[in-house]
């Protein structure tokens, strides 16, 4: 509540300054411009006063309100980059403003006719309303309300899973205080490495549950001895019980809980393709693709340049055969950042973290991507896309197959340069395809533009650091 309250009175002073600030940059940007650089030669609108903007901004208030309420401008977001889809709102309730505004202005007089003028405020609404919310969220640190306090039973790879998602997409609803178990986990995985933590063991679970006030436990049943006493210990102490059970697992990649006929059912639902989202993905991809290696051209020529330098023997052109879309084998390819047949010897394989077939300089190149960008040429051709699961070698694929028959499943999109796997742990989850699997099949579920939007931004900052790479 306190940190609605905040932002409702940072927008309502907002909005008046919002009008000032258009209303300047359209008549009166000539006269800062005559002050900073002694001249006359700056445009000077006299005739436009700014009072008749400011008469009925009672109205003006209330239509703006309306419309960051009614675009949820002012809900808690959570998950990764939630700032985001917070953005994704506000420009929807900016724009409804405008139109509003517009529209009425056509009925009475609410503001002097000046299309200049709304448009700026489509411009620095957006901005204004953007920078009140991170204010409060990331500097002032406001909550939106107290998360509640967590535990999670077990700690196997789904103990794990858990773990990410509180961590991650529902940071500001729980308060992880730590994971209760018997057996050390083998591995964690790398998204929440700093993060996991062993505060009990089973038989001291009661007792810390009490302590500490708990509110909600995860548990996986599978590593529950007693679950119809542990139902009975959280309906006593008001803890809420959240049970993952493995035996539900068998149609688990696109399944979804109904209410039919007051019935639970789990379907299992057969994904329609969507033409319009696909051939407006296929533009995006072009687009993006041709600005790229237009804007990255003289990186690209260097680039080549070194690695004919350097090892002088074979092409900087990397070539090798990956599955695409439906299983189809295209020709990816990459700038060669490792020692002419470096698999000559060994056969296929993964790169691993301490490998010395790098040629001088590659390494530095698999670190922050730079090796990727010649796959601008293979989304231009229509073998990959930006966003997607990562295209696999085909040796790769049949040999993951026979261990996860679910591996193929990654092949009903179009590969990316990038995806949700990537951003989750880039190199870490090469060697570990049923980790990638389970990634690759949550955006193969959820997938949509502003998704795509967000792991391209992730992608940026992991890559910027120089995560996880080798």
């Amino acid at each position: 509540m306190v940190r609605i309250l905040i932002l409702v009175l940072l927008d309502l002073l907002a909005i008046p300054v919002l009008f000032l600030i258009s209303y300047t940059v359209k008549f009166k940007a000539g006269l800062f411009y005559n002050i900073i650089f002694n001249t006359n030669t700056g445009l000077i609108y006299n005739h436009a006063q700014v009072e008749p903007y400011f008469d009925n901004m009672g109205i003006i208030i209330m239509i703006w309100m309306i419309s960051l309420v009614s675009m949820q401008a002012y809900k808690p977001y959570s998950g990764i980059l939630g700032f985001v889809d917070q953005v994704i709102n506000i420009i929807k309730a900016v724009l409804l403003a405008t139109i509003l505004l517009m529209a009425i202005s056509q009925i009475m007089i609410l503001i002097p006719n000046s299309l200049f003028v709304l448009g700026y405020n489509a411009i620095f609404g957006t901005i204004l309303f953007s920078m009140s919310r991170l204010f409060v969220d990331k500097l002032v640190k406001v909550k939106p309300f107290k998360p509640a306090k967590c535990c999670i039973l077990g700690s196997n790879k789904e103990a794990q899973y858990i773990l990410e998602f509180i961590v991650y997409q529902q940071q500001l609803y729980y308060e992880y205080m730590g994971s209760i178990y018997k057996n050390e986990p083998s591995e964690l995985l790398f998204s929440i490495q700093n993060k996991h933590k062993k505060v009990a063991s089973l038989d001291q679970m009661e007792d810390y549950l009490i302590a500490n006030k708990i509110k909600h436990l995860f548990v996986i049943k599978a590593e529950c001895p007693e679950i119809k006493t542990l139902i009975k210990f959280c309906e006593t102490y008001k803890i809420s019980l959240h049970i993952y059970d493995d035996d539900m697992q068998a149609i688990k990649h696109r399944s979804q809980y109904n209410q039919i006929a007051d019935l639970p059912i789990l379907s299992y639902k057969i994904q329609k393709e969507d033409s319009c989202k696909k051939l407006l993905k296929r533009l995006v991809d072009c687009v993006v693709a041709y600005s790229l290696l237009l804007i990255l051209s003289p990186c690209l020529i260097v680039i080549s340049i070194w690695i004919k330098l350097v090892s002088p023997k074979g092409s900087f052109i990397f070539r090798q055969e990956r599955v695409g879309l439906k299983g189809k084998i295209f020709t990816m390819y990459k700038f060669r950042t490792m020692k002419l047949d470096a698999e000559k010897e060994s056969g296929p394989v993964w790169v691993k973290e301490d490998d010395n077939r790098y040629i001088v300089g590659g390494r530095l190149l698999r670190k922050f991507s730079l090796d990727e960008l010649p796959q601008l040429i293979n989304i231009i051709k229509n073998d990959m896309s930006i966003i997607g699961p990562r295209p696999e070698r085909p040796f790769f694929v049949d040999k993951i197959s026979q261990d996860i028959p679910e591996f193929t499943l990654r092949h009903e999109i179009k590969g990316g340069v990038t995806g949700w796997a990537q951003i989750h742990g880039r190199a870490y989850l090469t060697t570990r395809p049923a980790e990638k699997l389970r990634y690759d099949l949550f955006y193969l579920k959820n997938q949509s533009f502003i998704l795509d939007f967000k792991i391209l931004l992730k992608t940026i900052l992991v890559v910027g650091k120089g995560e996880q790479a080798y």
